[in-house]
């Protein structure tokens, strides 16, 4: 968010703001919450507060891991994709005993401390499918194959072509365990010769993070550079 000199001096950060400052968010915070960052721009009337809750069970943690979906009633967008990529292939897939969770949200790091935050996309990792959770309508993708090897997991994937459903995309996704305890893994990806990278974690360790919750009331591109930045290509190497 870029601002000028007359806007940043209207912001004010957490060293003053109080919740009574804010006029379009109302944060509620406890004995369990601690401010981090808030921006009061009363010119572009823009408001936004950073705060992370170390409850053990916050509404917001239990906000995260709402996927809305019934697995006995799948929606709409979900039933087109995994059928549609069924009727592509000759050999129907099998099942697999993939042995990690099923659901999974992103983790962040801030000032080198792990934290979650209501991040999209997040999953469900079946014995079939991948399901994606991001800002459309959730997708499926099928699991053609899978193997694993020691800390690592490996699953060729195709998914829906909605430009040409009688064309299954291919992808694939390997999963690096990086910490076993905690079970914090790395999620690299493959589609169309472009690699992409994600922090996960499977919702049963959501206890052992706390979660940094942001509220604005105007959308903006930015919400993520509060973290700290990751090489994770490195990361994935080591």
């Amino acid at each position: 968010m870029k601002l000028n000199l007359t806007s940043i001096l209207l912001i004010l950060f957490v060293s003053t703001a109080t919740c009574q400052d804010f006029k379009y968010i109302k944060p509620i915070l406890t004995d369990s919450t601690k401010v981090v960052k808030t921006e009061i721009d009363r010119k572009n009337q823009f408001e936004r507060i950073y705060f992370i809750d170390y409850s053990k069970n916050s509404p917001s943690k239990r906000e995260l891991i709402d996927f809305n979906e019934d697995p006995k009633k799948p929606t709409e967008s979900i039933n087109v994709t995994y059928v549609g990529i069924l009727k592509n292939l000759k050999v129907k897939p099998q099942k697999f005993n993939v042995g990690l969770p099923e659901k999974w949200v992103k983790l962040f790091k801030y000032k080198g401390e792990w934290v979650l935050f209501n991040d999209l996309p997040k999953y469900i990792l079946s014995d079939s499918c991948l399901i994606s959770f991001d800002m459309d309508d959730p997708n499926s993708s099928i699991i053609i194959d899978s193997k694993s090897n020691e800390n690592k997991y490996i699953f060729n994937l195709q998914s829906y072509n909605w430009d040409n459903p009688i064309k299954n995309y291919k992808s694939k996704l390997e999963i690096k365990i990086i910490d076993k305890k905690r079970m914090i893994t790395l999620w690299r990806s493959e589609f169309q010769d472009q690699v992409s990278y994600e922090l996960m974690i499977p919702v049963n360790q959501l206890s052992k993070f706390p979660i940094m919750v942001m509220l604005e009331n105007d959308l903006m591109d930015d919400e993520n550079e509060l973290f700290d930045k990751i090489d994770l290509e490195q990361l994935w190497k080591n």
